[in-house]
């Protein structure tokens, strides 16, 4: 009975030590999943941040070209006023009403210019974020199964 009992007790403390490094293992592998999600965390926390950023730039980039859009049809119909009462002559060489509009489009060309950069930063910044909440997702999962591996 003695050497049974003697490997009984080699196993059981085998069995201990075999415990006692899977906790170990266990307990590394959740402290690298949690800073792996505080890393996510934070990126996706910039990535939303960011993403309103652009997202506030597309919307004042829209509103100042639907302005400029406005100002180039009031400057149209204020020249043609003009030239109607004779304050302008669009016969004389130096005159050119187009001169006006043409700025007017090329500072809403700049405007639509700056819309689409914001529109695509936002789109950008979107990806990220949906990233790093997938991310985020997949860690806390893997953190929840040590978790509940650990109480097994």
């Amino acid at each position: 009975a003695a050497p049974a009992l003697a490997a009984r007790s080699a196993a059981a403390t085998d069995l201990v030590r075999a415990l006692h490094k899977a906790a170990e293992e266990g307990e590394r592998v959740a402290n690298e999943e949690e800073e792996r999600s505080d890393t996510l965390q934070a990126t996706g926390e910039r990535a939303h941040r960011d993403a309103t950023v652009a997202a506030t730039e597309a919307q004042r980039a829209r509103s100042e070209a639907g302005h400029l859009r406005q100002r180039l049809a009031e400057v149209g119909q204020e020249t043609a006023e003009a030239v109607k009462a004779g304050w302008l002559d669009d016969t004389a060489p130096d005159a050119d009403p187009a001169r006006a509009a043409l700025a007017a489009s090329d500072a809403e060309q700049s405007a639509v210019a700056a819309w689409d950069t914001a529109r695509e930063a936002a789109r950008a910044a979107a990806d990220t974020a949906r990233e790093a909440a997938a991310a985020e997702s997949r860690a806390d999962l893997a953190l929840s199964l040590i978790h509940i591996s650990e109480r097994a």
